[in-house]
């Protein structure tokens, strides 16, 4: 009777150790699911802030149709492509069709200029009393280097090449000295799966870069659900996939724990999920 009763009392002790222990495992799990969901939305939200809308209205005089041209270069429910800001500059001597020189100075960004990988989107000025004819244009960034402002301050010239020279030709009048120039890069953020899991991936589509996990693991895409979706809204708040109508972006971002964890049922473990959802909306135009 006496071994019975030690056997069972170890046997007791032994199903709370386990307990202890699985609900420690679980704790862990869901910690390091929900601070890899939250970072992760918190590098989407930055990375597509910034998206917006650079206009060419008919009042330019570029010899140009009035458009107003989306940072989104394509739009899918799981994977956007888009044009990141990478850094922001002033002009400090007067632009050429082919070059610009922006002052060192005034340079703010996450790196410095990369030739052949950046563009440029760059300030024209029409009448000063207006901004009804104020308009941005983009050119490629063919070269990179070290040159100086009229003043003796260092600077960088940036030599460009334009899809319609024409335009540059119009545009180098048009863009004053000290005027802004914003670098970009074509980047893209997809879901897609590696190695049996799901995860989202970031890359470099300027650079010609495959893609790399930022975040992950994320929910499979069976079933209906995918962990990562994005939701494009027009001014109207209605779906769209076209670029030159989204106005808002719905974020949302579901992971999973690396492995099953136990919940109040010990007996059984299952793998946890844990969602986070945002929305930007889209500078220069109306809200949806």
């Amino acid at each position: 009777m006496a071994l019975v009763l030690a056997l069972a009392i170890a046997g007791l002790a032994q199903q709370v150790l386990s307990a202890g222990q699985w609900a420690a495992a679980a704790q862990a799990e869901r910690a390091a699911l929900q601070d890899n969901v939250r970072a992760g939305s918190l590098i989407v939200a930055n990375e597509l802030r910034d998206l917006g809308f650079d206009s060419v209205p008919e009042t330019a005089g570029l010899g140009t149709a009035a458009v107003a041209s989306s940072d989104l270069v394509s739009a899918q429910p799981g994977r956007i492509r888009y044009r990141a800001t990478r850094g922001l500059g002033f002009t400090c001597a007067a632009p050429l069709p082919d070059l610009l020189v922006v002052g060192t100075a005034g340079w703010a960004g996450m790196r410095q200029p990369v030739a052949g990988v950046d563009s440029a989107a760059i300030y024209l000025e029409g009448d000063p009393a207006t901004f009804g004819d104020d308009a941005w244009v983009r050119a490629a960034v063919t070269g990179v280097s070290a040159a100086s402002c009229p003043d003796g301050r260092a600077a960088t010239a940036l030599a460009l090449a334009w899809e319609a020279p024409l335009v540059g030709a119009a545009a180098a009048p048009r863009a004053v000295v000290g005027g802004p120039v914003r670098l970009f890069e074509v980047m893209e953020l997809a879901y897609y799966r590696s190695e049996g899991a799901a995860w989202l991936g970031q890359r470099s589509v300027s650079r010609g870069e495959v893609v790399q996990p930022l975040v992950g693991p994320l929910a499979d895409s069976t079933g209906g659900t995918r962990g990562f979706t994005l939701t494009y809204l027009d001014r109207n708040g209605s779906v769209t996939l076209v670029p030159g109508d989204i106005r808002g972006i719905g974020i949302a971002l579901r992971g999973i724990t690396a492995r099953p964890v136990r919940g109040r049922r010990v007996n059984r473990a299952v793998v946890d999920t844990f969602e986070v959802d945002g929305r930007i909306t889209l500078r220069n135009m109306v809200r949806p």
